[in-house]
């Protein structure tokens, strides 16, 4: 249902893009989250914190880095991190289609037992963002990630800003990774 439902978010925004009418979309910001995350397979919950900071060079260009940092039930701890370069080609003025490279990081620690998971790998990212009037702003995104001889995973992504301000924002993310379902709410 996730995954029709951000698929359903891509189209609109495909379709609507020649409708938006609002400023242009800005690549560099700093965002903090709360981020509540469930393993869907084991029934196991947890919430934590997300920082991240992307910054515009060139035209078409922006680095960006994300941090998350998550508490889990039955003390496991899980943090994610991904560094990479990503592009944006305008495809009308307020819908741009992005997509991206990147490192990416995870570790899980469980209590008693220190880290039981360490892993590194790249993702390949693409996705859509673009404003729906002055004020909100809508994304989505699907998100490769290899882990070389430790496996891959896909990633997809939908989320919306609220624009108070030219400079502040606050918004709701939803997030499905092969079992693990997340919510952020960010500033």
């Amino acid at each position: 249902m996730r995954k029709v439902t951000s698929l359903g978010l891509l189209a609109a925004l495909t379709l609507c893009g020649p409708a938006i009418a609002a400023e242009g979309i800005s690549y560099s910001n700093v965002e903090v989250a709360y981020i509540n995350a469930e393993l869907d397979d084991v029934d196991v919950n947890g919430d934590g914190f997300g920082l991240s900071a992307s910054g515009e060079f060139g035209e078409y260009a922006f680095g960006f880095i994300n941090y998350n940092d998550i508490e889990y039930d039955a003390g496991v701890s899980g943090s994610e991190l991904s560094i990479g370069l990503g592009f944006h080609w305008p495809l009308t003025p307020t819908l741009d289609l992005v997509s991206g490279v990147s490192y990416e990081g995870f570790e899980v620690d469980v209590a008693g037992f220190g880290t039981a998971v360490d892993e590194s790998g790249y993702g390949l990212s693409v996705g859509l963002r673009g404003r729906a009037g002055e004020r909100v702003e809508l994304s989505a995104s699907a998100k490769y990630l290899d882990f070389g001889d430790d496996g891959d995973d896909t990633k997809l992504t939908a989320g919306a800003r609220y624009y108070f301000s030219e400079n502040l924002a606050a918004g709701v993310e939803i997030a499905d990774q092969e079992g693990i379902t997340s919510w952020l709410i960010s500033l």
